[in-house]
């Protein structure tokens, strides 16, 4: 999990330097067009992508002995 949340930030500041650096050539309002454009199109093609669904699906099979039960590095106890 943490690796996901280091390359989301990692995306974000990247793409704050690299909208900073193009606003300076094209103004403020055409790069945060220009950026909000890639993002409805990055979320759609996200959600089109194999193995979205999979992340959104919930097990709801779960006993309660397990739902109770602790888990340390794979272990149950």
């Amino acid at each position: 999990m943490a690796i996901l949340q280091m390359a989301s930030y990692t995306g974000l500041l990247l793409g704050i330097v690299i909208s900073g650096i193009l606003s300076k050539f094209y103004g403020s309002i055409s790069v945060t067009a220009i950026s909000g454009s890639l993002l409805v199109i990055i979320s759609i093609i996200t959600v089109k992508t194999k193995g979205f669904k999979e992340l959104l699906t919930i097990d709801k099979k779960v006993s309660r002995k397990k739902r109770n039960s602790v888990s340390v590095s794979g272990m149950e106890q």
